[in-house]
This record gives C-alpha cells, sequence and structure tokens, in this order.
C-alpha cells in the first residue's frame, strides 16, 4: 500500500503547507521549508527549548504539523515526534548548517497527510496608529498569543531582521512580517 501511494505522497510533499498569499518574499534571503521527521531522528522526545536550534543554527521553526493538528507556533516547550511535519524558517547559510540535522530525519516511508491546512498563512503588519505596539518588544507585544503567529522578520527603514528576538524593540513604521493564523492576524489587524 505505501509503494501505491509513494507517488501522491511525493506530490503532496512538494505542496508548502505555508500559505504565502501575494507576498513576495524571494528577496529576503528566507526560506519557508517544510520536512518531515523520520522514526530515526537523534532529536525525537527532545523540546524546541533543549534542541537550542535557533542558537546553534539561527533557524526558526514556524510552525509543526502532528497529523490534523498545526501547532502554530510551537511554545519552546513543544516536543518533536516522528512523523511530524515542521516548517523551518532560515536563509540559505542557516539551511546549509542545519542539513546534516534534518539529513538525519528522513522517514522511512512517507505517508502524506490529507487534510488540508488552509488557516496557515503569512501577514504583513504596520506598527502605527492602528496597530499600537509602538516603544514594546515583540514579547510585550502579545502578538504570538493574540494570532498564534511567530514574528520572521522586521523591516525598518532601510534595515531588515531576519528571525528577529523576542526582546526586538518596535519602532513607529516597522513592517513586521508573521506566520500564523490568518484569520487571528486579520483579526488583530481590524481590531
Amino acid at each position: 500500500m505505501i509503494n501505491l501511494n509513494a507517488r501522491e505522497a511525493a506530490e503532496k510533499a512538494k505542496r508548502p503547507l505555508l500559505d504565502l498569499g501575494k507576498y513576495d518574499i524571494s528577496d529576503w534571503e528566507t526560506h519557508i521549508s517544510q520536512h518531515v521527521v523520520g522514526s530515526n531522528a537523534t532529536f525525537l522526545g527532545k523540546t524546541l527549548m533543549e534542541l537550542k536550534w535557533r542558537e546553534k543554527y539561527g533557524v526558526n521553526i514556524a510552525f509543526i504539523k502532528r497529523g490534523d493538528l498545526v501547532i502554530l507556533p510551537p511554545k519552546r516547550e513543544e516536543i518533536i515526534f516522528p512523523a511530524d511535519e515542521i516548517g523551518v524558517i532560515a536563509t540559505d547559510e542557516q539551511l546549509s548548517k542545519f542539513q546534516p540535522v534534518l539529513e538525519s530525519s528522513r522517514p522511512e516511508a512517507y505517508t502524506a497527510s490529507t487534510s488540508k491546512v488552509e488557516d496557515v498563512g503569512l501577514q504583513r503588519l504596520v506598527v502605527d496608529e492602528h496597530f499600537r505596539v509602538k516603544g514594546m518588544t515583540i514579547h510585550d507585544s502579545g502578538i504570538r498569543e493574540k494570532t498564534d503567529g511567530l514574528v520572521i522578520r522586521v523591516e525598518r527603514e532601510d534595515q531588515h531582521f531576519i528571525n528577529p528576538s523576542s526582546d526586538t524593540m518596535l519602532q513607529w513604521g516597522d513592517v513586521i512580517w508573521l506566520v500564523g493564523n490568518k484569520q487571528k492576524i486579520q483579526a488583530l489587524k481590524d481590531a
């Protein structure tokens, strides 16, 4: 049965989970890639905090898809299990350093999930009179909790910060890019 579904599973694996919508991030030098965790991965059963992938490799885990469940964004206490699909946000350089970790997690036989995940998307917010978080850190703004989102980039004048730390202070006019629940982000934009 696995062999009969192999072609379909391979095609589904190529489809992105993350809906980028109308945004072109090709000039960011940042990629959002999906990887299936194999049963032989060396990091199984460990929390994201224990793994320290952000500190070691500079990558962020934007989501974990576990069957029909999408954990968005995963908290640092989240544990990685076999057959999880993880969304990795990284530059080419970061991804090449992280590749050996991913290679250790190649699944023996991939079975694609048949669930559709339409809630995940990339959205943009501007710090202005409508989104009043000026002078707050990303952490203190509560963006993560309000949107089930992860700030993956902050643009400020002619600078940009990829995978900014949670203690990054937000300023007037900052453009914040989030991977998260599209409906919750829209609700925050409309509030």
